[in-house]
């Protein structure tokens, strides 16, 4: 299971970059929208958001490796990678929430 945490421990990594380079780019295009934006996809907008993800997920990788037994470790590992990927991918779709709401009002 190590190895298999240490296989996918970047791939996280790498997404948390592709936000925080992406993110930016919506805030262009949502410019031109008008109106106000949800609150969540203004935060997930922050330019901290990707910083702070990113910094998060950096610290909490060797963090796992305080635990004293191999398999509380492994499963702690394989958790922040999971983690990871969950809050990449729900600020992903928050990004994304205000074409959802558009669309529901083209109907």
């Amino acid at each position: 299971m190590l190895l298999i945490g240490l296989l996918g421990a970047p791939v996280p990594l790498g997404l948390m970059v592709w936000f925080a380079i992406v993110a930016p780019e919506f805030a262009k295009v949502f410019a031109d929208f008008g109106g106000e934006l949800p609150r969540s996809t203004q935060l997930v907008m922050a330019t901290w958001w990707g910083a702070a993800m990113i910094l998060g997920y950096i610290f909490a990788l060797p963090a796992t490796f305080a635990f004293p037994k191999n398999p509380h470790r492994d499963f702690a590992l394989i958790g922040v990678v999971l983690v990871g990927l969950l809050a990449v991918m729900a600020s992903t779709s928050l990004l994304y929430m205000p074409f959802f709401q558009m669309s529901q009002h083209l109907r």
